[in-house]
C-alpha cells in the first residue's frame, strides 16, 4: 500500500506532467555535433547536452536545440526553419539531507553526470534456495542483501524473496526479503529512504503507514517507448532471471498549493541516505530549434545574434535509432496498439504499428468475501489477475451447505454412536433417533426440514454423557439424596451440610464434568 501516492505516476504527470515527456517521444533527435543521439541506450538521455557549434550538419526532418536561446532567424525559413520551443529531459536529481513525505530532500538543480546504469540490477535465480533470487548490480560489484542498515549490499549474494503485492491500480509492486530471516526491504516516508525491517505480520499495518514494502521494478529494454516510465526502462509485471532492472520506488509529493507532485526514486547500491538515491523527473527546458526543411544547401540560421551555418546533407536514411510512440497496452476488453516506429534523427514515422488483441479477462479461483451459513447464502468472489479491478460474484448456496453440513454431522454421529463402551446406552439410544430422522429426509425437502433435522442432531450428539461421568453423576447424586441423621457435633455437622449444598447446586447447575463431580464427592465423603 502505497503512502501519498496512488501508484498512478506513469499515468500521470512525473514533476512537470508526463504528456511533456510524451511529447518529447515525438520530437526527432537532436543532432550531437556531426552525429545524432542514440536512442537505444536510453541512459545517454540523462547526459547533459552539448553547447551548440556555429557550424550544423543536418538530415532532411532533423532538429537541433540551443537552450536558452530567444530570439531567431532564418535567412531561408521554406529550407531551415527557426522556432522557440520547449525541450522536455530526463533528469537525475541527488539526495542531499532527509526528507519526510517529500522531496525536500532532494537537490533543486539536475545533476547531468550521474550514470543511470550504475542503478542498475541483474535478477539471477539463486542456486540453493528454490524460487528465490539473487540481486547483483555489475557496477559496484556488490549484491542487495539488507543484511542490517549498514550493510545493505554485500559483495556475497544471499537468496532473496520477490513476491508481487496487491495493487488496485494495475502497477506490480514486489516485495523485497531475505530468504532465510523475511527480513524485509523498505521504503520509510519519515525519512524519504531506503530501509529493512524485521517485523512480525500483527505489526506491519503500522508500518504500512508510515512507509512502503513494495517496490515497482523497471526492465531494462533495447526499445524505448511511450509507456516507459523511464526512457529504455519499462513497467515490470513479473521478474525474468538475467533480466536487468531499477528498482524504484514511485512517490507522490501532496501539495495543495502547488498540486502534487510527482516523482520516482531510484535505488543506488550504495550505503547512507545521501548516497542511496536518486529522484527522477523530466525537466522542461526554453531555447530554440532549428529545423532542416530542405534536402540541400546551405542555409545561416541567426540565433541570438549568433550566426549558424546549417549544411544540409539531404534524406535522412532511417539507419539510426528508432522510437515507438503510441503504444497501447491490451486489456482485458479493450484492443492494445504496438505502437509506430520513428526514427530518431529526423522525427518521421518509418512503421505503423498494428492492433494488439485484447487479453482477455484471467480470474483467480476466487475468494469467500461473505461466509455462507446454514440459512443465508454467501458469496464467492473472483478477482481478474491482470486487472484486479475486475471482479465478478456467484452465491455460495445455503441450501446446499446446510445438506453438506447434515451429511458431516451424520456421519460423526454414526461414529459416536458405535462407541458403546465410552457413553451411556440412554444417551447413545436418543442420538440413533436423531440420526435416523436425519437419514430419513427426503432429497427434495425443504431447507428448514434440513435444518431443524441438522440442529436436533447436533443437540442429541452434545448431549452424549460418558459411562465414567453418569457413575459420578449417580454417586453423587446418592450421596446429595440421603442426608445422614442424628446427633454430631455441631461444627462438623455444618461442614457436612455445607459439602452437601456445594453438591447439590453442582448437580443442579449441569456444567459439571468427571473431576468436579469428584472432588464434590470427596468432599461429601471426607465430612462423613
Amino acid at each position: 500500500m502505497k503512502q501519498k501516492t496512488g501508484k498512478q505516476l506513469w499515468k500521470r504527470s512525473l514533476g512537470i506532467g508526463l504528456s511533456a515527456v510524451l511529447a518529447l517521444s515525438m520530437l526527432p533527435a537532436v543532432p550531437v555535433r556531426a552525429g545524432s543521439v542514440d536512442a537505444a541506450d536510453a541512459e545517454e538521455d540523462l547526459a547533459q547536452p552539448f553547447a551548440a557549434d556555429h557550424e550544423i550538419s543536418l538530415r532532411k526532418g532533423q532538429k537541433y536545440f540551443i537552450e536558452g536561446a530567444q530570439e531567431y532567424s532564418s535567412a531561408d525559413p521554406a529550407a531551415v526553419k527557426a522556432e522557440a520551443g520547449v525541450e522536455s529531459r530526463n533528469a537525475l536529481f541527488d539526495c542531499v539531507e532527509y526528507g519526510q513525505y517529500n522531496f525536500a530532500g532532494y537537490s533543486d538543480i539536475p545533476n547531468w553526470e550521474i550514470d543511470m546504469t550504475e542503478a542498475e540490477f541483474v535478477v539471477e535465480s539463486a542456486q540453493d534456495t528454490e524460487g528465490a533470487y539473487t540481486i547483483y548490480n555489475p557496477s559496484a560489484g556488490v549484491y542487495l542483501t539488507n543484511f542490517n542498515a549498514g550493510e545493505y549490499f554485500q559483495g556475497e549474494g544471499t537468496a532473496m524473496n520477490l513476491r508481487p503485492a496487491e495493487s488496485a491500480d494495475g502497477i506490480t509492486p514486489f516485495e523485497i526479503t531475505r530468504a532465510d530471516n523475511n527480513r524485509y526491504c523498505y521504503f520509510f516516508y519519515e525519512r524519504m529512504a531506503f530501509d529493512g525491517l524485521k517485523i512480525d505480520e500483527s505489526s506491519r499495518p503500522n508500518w504500512e503507514t508510515k512507509g512502503d514494502f513494495g517496490f515497482e521494478f523497471l526492465e531494462k529494454s533495447d526499445t524505448v517507448t511511450n509507456l516507459d516510465p523511464i526512457p529504455g526502462y519499462r513497467l515490470a509485471s513479473e521478474i525474468k532471471p538475467g533480466e536487468t532492472y531499477l528498482i524504484t520506488e514511485y512517490f507522490t509529493e501532496r501539495n495543495e498549493e502547488e498540486g502534487d507532485i510527482d516523482g520516482i526514486i531510484v535505488l543506488y547500491p550504495r550505503v547512507g541516505i545521501t548516497n542511496q538515491s536518486k529522484l527522477y523527473r523530466a525537466v522542461e527546458i526554453s531555447g530554440v530549434y532549428i529545423t532542416a526543411l530542405a534536402d540541400s544547401g546551405t542555409v545561416q540560421v541567426t540565433v541570438d545574434g549568433e550566426v549558424y551555418e546549417v549544411t544540409l546533407e539531404g534524406p535522412c536514411p532511417h539507419d539510426g535509432s528508432k522510437r515507438i510512440d503510441g503504444k497501447i497496452a491490451p486489456t482485458c476488453t479493450a484492443d492494445g496498439y504496438s505502437g509506430d516506429t520513428y526514427c530518431l534523427d529526423c522525427g518521421e514515422r518509418i512503421l505503423e504499428g498494428e492492433t494488439v488483441a485484447a487479453i482477455g479477462h484471467n480470474y483467480d479461483d476466487g475468494k469467500v468475501t461473505t461466509p455462507v451459513t446454514t440459512t443465508t447464502d454467501g458469496v464467492m468472489t473472483f478477482t481478474c489477475r491482470n486487472d484486479s479491478g475486475h471482479t465478478y460474484t456467484e452465491a455460495i448456496s445455503s441450501y446446499d451447505f446446510v445438506k453438506s453440513e447434515l451429511a458431516k454431522a451424520v456421519e460423526s454421529a454414526r461414529a459416536k454412536a458405535a462407541q458403546t463402551e465410552v457413553y451411556t446406552e440412554k444417551t447413545i439410544a436418543d442420538l440413533n433417533q436423531a440420526i435416523g430422522e436425519a437419514e430419513g429426509i427426503a432429497e427434495d425437502a425443504s431447507q428448514d426440514a434440513y435444518n431443524t433435522a441438522l440442529t436436533k442432531l447436533l443437540a442429541a450428539e452434545g448431549a452424549l454423557v460418558t459411562i465414567e461421568l453418569q457413575t459420578n453423576i449417580d454417586e453423587l447424586t446418592g450421596l446429595v439424596t440421603g442426608l445422614m441423621e442424628g446427633e454430631y457435633e455441631p461444627d462438623s455437622y455444618a461442614v457436612y451440610l455445607n459439602a452437601i449444598e456445594s453438591g447439590k447446586e453442582l448437580l443442579n447447575r449441569g456444567n459439571y464434568t468427571v473431576r468436579t463431580l469428584q472432588t464434590a464427592i470427596r468432599r461429601i465423603k471426607n465430612a462423613i
